[in-house]
């Protein structure tokens, strides 16, 4: 009988599985944990999994759909109309006719990663992106019928000292007249770097919420603070879904070579784990996504590219130059994350080559270059970063760590 090449991810598991397999025997077979409370039975639906498409070359596999058995009328039932569309299969029903790459989602994993999210804490000086300004406003009348956006402007620059080319978000203008009538012209404005505002509340709004992420090559730390005190409110973390298409950033810039759709393909799943981290922290809060008013984002630049869509293939060649170095403020709305509309998402700058904006937050978080001693800093993740030097000098260089000391692929 035929033998085929299954691999599955996150964990990397793999091996030659005869045909007429069933996914789930085949997990089982190669010690990968697939949740399946009635035993492959077909009934309880908790064996979930994605099979994946299209040319994994560092894999060397072709891996599509029609590799295993079709979607039955039986399995779709099971599985709901949603998760049918988001191409979920049950690894009890599919059963193996060719080669395939199979993604084990969050919720279907009977083993979860640990993954570290604990940090040291600094003292700071409380300067966020959003202010908050609250604001009492003048009626609108025949003697001052200024428009209600200027009227704004007017009040923040006068009891404030706000500039003058302060502008507002679309999003804001749409709701401004009904938002400001209803509550007798008593509001908070929410101002982004003093120059836009990104929110209109009632008078006695006072909180600003904000979120940094760690989209690293291997797994995601996010964490969900009260930017208007600093608090850190929650965290949380998950394996990056990305690893499906390659455990390393170089086979992920492969795959988006190899197939037309690739990198929006890997873009899209960076975005969704964003979207669930922000729902998931939000909601543990009592609170909503669109609560959230600014993001930020720190990865390794191949990470750094696919996450914000930009073409990552000449990353992958000599000498190795990013499409752009300097940090970037974009809005959430045209990636796609699910906040406040009119929210930010601030990407900190590239160093060069591989030393990408995490590396950046590490050496904001632990200050070498104000230090006359010599440090030597070092981060060990897939794509891991040194730092050496002080106050008069500072060396950074990259190196592929590889996912061997993350704890990936490793069975003691």
């Amino acid at each position: 009988m035929s033998e085929y090449q299954v691999v599955f991810q996150p964990s990397g598991r793999r091996g030659k599985i005869e045909e007429g397999t069933t996914l789930l025997a085949a997990a089982r077979k190669l010690g990968v944990g697939i949740e399946a409370a009635c035993g492959g039975m077909k009934v309880c639906g908790k064996c979930k999994v994605i099979v994946e498409i299209g040319k994994f070359e560092k894999l060397n596999i072709d891996s599509h759909t029609e590799h295993v058995s079709p979607l039955s009328a039986e399995e779709a039932g099971i599985l709901g109309e949603e998760a049918v569309a988001k191409g979920y299969r049950l690894a009890c029903f599919a059963v193996l006719h060719g080669d395939v790459v199979v993604t084990v989602p969050e919720e279907s994993r009977s083993g979860k990663q640990v993954i570290l999210e604990e940090g040291s804490q600094r003292n700071y000086i409380l300067n966020p992106a959003v202010k908050i300004y609250p604001l009492e406003l003048n009626l609108a009348s025949f003697e001052d019928y200024a428009d209600d956006s200027r009227r704004i402007i007017h009040a923040l620059q006068e009891k404030y000292h706000l500039p003058e080319h302060l502008v507002f978000d679309y999003t804001v203008l749409r709701n401004l007249p009904a938002m400001i009538r209803d509550n007798d012209w008593k509001i908070s404005v929410f101002v982004w770097q003093d120059k836009e505002i990104i929110k209109i509340l009632p008078e006695n709004a006072s909180h600003s919420y904000g979120i940094a992420i760690d989209i690293g090559t291997t797994t995601l730390a996010a964490y969900l603070c009260d930017i208007s005190t600093g608090e850190l409110l929650q965290k949380s973390s998950r394996m990056n879904p990305q690893i499906s298409y390659g455990e390393d950033v170089l086979a992920r810039i492969s795959y988006i070579q190899s197939n037309p759709d690739g990198l929006e393909k890997l873009h899209q799943e960076i975005i969704g784990a964003v979207n669930e981290l922000t729902a998931q922290m939000t909601a543990e809060q009592g609170l909503s996504p669109e609560d959230v008013d600014e993001i930020v984002l720190v990865y390794n630049t191949a990470m750094h590219h696919i996450a914000l869509n930009i073409e990552p293939k000449y990353l992958g060649r000599s000498p190795f130059v990013p499409a752009v170095k300097e940090s970037l403020d974009i809005k959430a709305r045209d990636l796609g994350i699910r906040i406040n509309p009119a929210g930010n998402v601030h990407s900190l700058p590239v160093e060069a080559g591989f030393v990408g904006p995490d590396n950046v937050s590490v050496l904001i978080a632990e200050e070498p270059y104000k230090d006359e001693k010599v440090h030597l800093i070092i981060d060990i993740g897939t794509n891991g970063e040194i730092d050496l030097g002080n106050q008069e000098k500072l060396l950074s260089t990259s190196c592929a760590t590889g996912p061997a000391l993350e704890g990936a692929q490793i069975k003691f």
